[in-house]
């Protein structure tokens, strides 16, 4: 009597929310605000609407005064946006992600001393959404306004991995947008591969108080 050997267990993956604090060293841009003006553009840039590539052409973005003055391949960004260089956007690519996973929104990066940037920057603009939000181990409220309409309020998130698809690598929260997930290992291919400046928060960490992850 043959005995069947028992199912291999699927790969568990981390996750982690993008980007978190990189400390000060790196540089950043000034918020998108003075860039984007009436319309709600700037809610929608967090929602993971697609907007035209040339959204941002002939605007020139100002460096971040209390930031740093290292123009790594991620840059900081006061709203909370992933600010890329080509050379991290092609890793992306070789990566296997394509543009229905996320768009690239050409900004033009400017230094303290006033000069353009070489890098190539761009918004990153993660499209996809899931659903995956663990409303039972994540710190979070679901708030319900007088309109009739409900959002979640989410300080410290955690995600059920099981309801995320297996090939999805970048992608936003459903449940609040505004989240972008990466998995563990895109994280660490970017690492490894000598990109620097994008910082991860893990699973069940509070962003105000989980330290930054560059001296």
């Amino acid at each position: 009597m043959s005995m069947s050997s028992p199912a291999a267990a699927l790969p568990t993956h981390t996750y982690f929310s993008i980007p978190h604090d990189p400390g000060n060293t790196v540089a950043g841009i000034e918020d998108v605000d003075s860039h984007l003006g009436p319309g709600g553009v700037d809610l929608a840039l967090h929602r993971g609407a697609r907007f035209p590539l040339d959204l941002f052409r002939g605007q020139v973005f100002k460096p971040r005064k209390k930031q740093g003055n290292q123009y790594w391949d991620f840059l900081f960004s006061i709203d909370d946006l992933l600010v890329a260089s080509r050379r991290a956007r092609d890793f992306l690519s070789a990566q296997g992600l394509t543009d229905e996973d996320f768009q690239s929104l050409p900004i033009a990066v400017q230094d303290k001393k006033g000069n353009l940037r070489p890098e190539d920057y761009a918004i990153v603009n993660p499209l996809k959404r899931v659903a995956c939000l663990d409303s039972q181990r994540a710190d979070c409220e679901l708030k319900s306004y007088s309109d009739g309409t409900q959002r979640w309020l989410i300080s410290v998130l955690q995600v059920d991995a099981d309801k995320i698809p297996p090939d999805l690598r970048l992608f936003r929260l459903e449940e609040d947008p505004g989240w972008k997930i990466i998995r563990g290992d895109l994280l660490q291919a970017l690492k490894a591969a000598g990109l620097k400046g994008l910082a991860g928060l893990p699973m069940g960490e509070n962003p105000l108080s989980y330290p930054a992850e560059w001296p």
